[in-house]
C-alpha cells in the first residue's frame, strides 16, 4: 500500500510539473509572440490598407457605374469592389 502511494505521489508531481511548464509556455507566447490568428488578422488588415491606398494599375472598371475598382482580399476569396461602394454595389 505504501509503495502505491509513493508511486501515485511521483506521478502527481510529474503531471503537475508538466502542467506548470505548459502554462508558462502559453503565458510567454501570449506576451511575446501573439497568437497565429492575431498575426493573420494583422496581416489582412495591412493588405486591406494597402489596397485602399489607390486603385490597381490594371483594375477593371465597375460594370454598373464605370468607376475604378479595388481588389479586396479576404481569407477565402478575392473581390474587385467598386470605389463608390456604399452608393454602387458593383463587384
Amino acid at each position: 500500500m505504501l509503495e502505491f502511494l509513493y508511486n501515485a505521489r511521483i506521478l502527481l508531481t510529474i503531471v503537475s510539473i508538466i502542467f506548470v511548464v505548459f502554462l508558462v509556455r502559453k503565458m510567454f507566447r501570449s506576451w511575446f509572440g501573439g497568437s497565429t490568428r492575431e498575426q493573420e488578422y494583422r496581416k489582412l488588415r495591412l493588405e486591406d490598407k494597402k489596397n485602399e491606398s489607390g486603385p490597381e494599375k490594371e483594375s477593371p472598371s465597375c460594370p454598373i457605374c464605370g468607376a475604378t475598382t479595388y481588389l479586396f482580399q479576404y481569407p477565402h476569396l478575392k473581390v474587385w469592389r467598386c470605389s463608390r461602394y456604399p452608393e454602387c454595389k458593383g463587384f
